[in-house]
C-alpha cells in the first residue's frame, strides 16, 4: 500500500515542532531554532545549564480517539534497512507529542535513556513495519507499562 499523505503529514509534524518550542521556551529554553535534517529538530539553550540542547521531536497525529489509540509510543530506529530514527539523530532528547490528547501531550526521555531503555527491554517490546510503504522498522513502546521512564507534561495550546 502506498502512503499518499505524507505532505500533510509533514506539515502537522513541523507544526508539532513549533508546539513544542513554545512549550520549551515556556519552560525558559531560549536562541530557539529549527532543523531539517536527521540529526535533531528543536535546538534551544537550557535555563538549567545554559547549554545549547537538541531534541528529536514525533509528532503523533493518527491518535485522535480511543478507538485509534493504540497505546504505544513508536520510535523508529530503520529506514530502509538503514539506520534512522534515534539510531542517527544526534539529539540529547526525544520528545514524543500526542496532539491530540488534551493531557499528558508530551513525553520527554533522553536520548541516551531511551537507548538503553529499548535495548534492556527488546524482548519485551514489539517491532514493527511502518511509514511511507512500511520502509520503517519501529519499536512500539506500551505507554501505560513504562510511563515510569518518560517526563511526561501537559501541553495546553
Amino acid at each position: 500500500m502506498t502512503y499518499t499523505n505524507f505532505k500533510r503529514d509533514l506539515v502537522i509534524g513541523e507544526d508539532g515542532e513549533v508546539d513544542v518550542s513554545v512549550f520549551l521556551t515556556d519552560h525558559g529554553f531560549s536562541e530557539i531554532s529549527f532543523n531539517k535534517d536527521k540529526f535533531w529538530d528543536v535546538r534551544g539553550r537550557s535555563p538549567k545549564t545554559g547549554m545549547l540542547t537538541d531534541f528529536e521531536i514525533k509528532t503523533d497525529i493518527y491518535c485522535k480517539c480511543k478507538n485509534t489509540d493504540t497505546g504505544n509510543i513508536a520510535v523508529e530506529i530503520r529506514y530502509r534497512d538503514n539506520p534512522s530514527g534515534i539510531s542517527s539523530s544526534t539529539a540529547d532528547y526525544f520528545v514524543y507529542y500526542f496532539i491530540h490528547f488534551k493531557k499528558n501531550n508530551l513525553w520527554f526521555i533522553s536520548m541516551d535513556d531511551l537507548r538503553l531503555f529499548i535495548k534492556k527491554n527488546i524482548k519485551d517490546l514489539k517491532i514493527v513495519k511502518g511509514g511511507d510503504n512500511n520502509w520503517s522498522e519501529l519499536v512500539l513502546i506500551p505507554r501505560r507499562k513504562y510511563f515510569e521512564h518518560f517526563n511526561v507534561y501537559t501541553f495546553k495550546y
